[in-house]
């Protein structure tokens, strides 16, 4: 794979192509959507996607995604849609990839996060895969998506600034 030599090191997340053997990877064969987000680890930070996978959780979700991620839950609740705002369960993991997602009767969603070797050290990439099944399924995504793209970076942002260490 090749390095990025253009990737901030300041924490700001970036959009960048999708690595294909990452979506490879997430198994969601049919796909209809893929994005993908690369933010540069900070130096001393872990570089083992599993730990990166566990700072994704509630500790990353800044107040405003918590707060659409309520009126989420109220939203989709006569539609018999998953609520749960924990980490999606793992599919497979190794020390760089890490795949998380679920299956449901709407769409399947795929979460990859991937630490490659950078021009500067280590960068993070979390790649989305989405299989719409129905109208639900692109209704509901349809809503999802322009808030996606606020959110993944966001929640990049905050694992980066919580894993570097603090300014001298």
């Amino acid at each position: 794979m090749e390095l990025d030599a253009g990737l901030p090191t300041d924490g700001r997340p970036r959009a960048v192509p999708v690595p294909p053997d990452l979506l490879t990877a997430a198994t969601l064969d049919g796909a209809d959507f893929t994005d993908a987000f690369a933010v540069a680890v900070p130096p001393g930070a872990s570089t083992d996607a599993r730990d990166w996978l566990a700072a994704f959780g509630p500790a990353a979700v800044p107040p405003w995604v918590r707060a659409l991620m309520g009126v989420r839950t109220v939203l989709v609740r006569p539609f018999h849609l998953r609520t749960g705002t924990g980490l999606f369960p793992v599919l497979s993991a190794s020390a760089d990839t890490v795949v998380s997602g679920v299956d449901d009767r709407h769409l399947d969603f795929r979460l990859v996060l991937h630490v490659r070797p950078a021009a500067a050290g280590h960068e993070l990439v979390a790649v989305t895969v989405v299989r719409r099944h129905n109208a639900l399924g692109r209704a509901y995504f349809g809503v999802v998506r322009p808030f996606h793209t606020r959110v993944v970076p966001g929640m990049l942002r905050r694992m980066v600034q919580r894993a570097a260490p603090p300014a001298a």
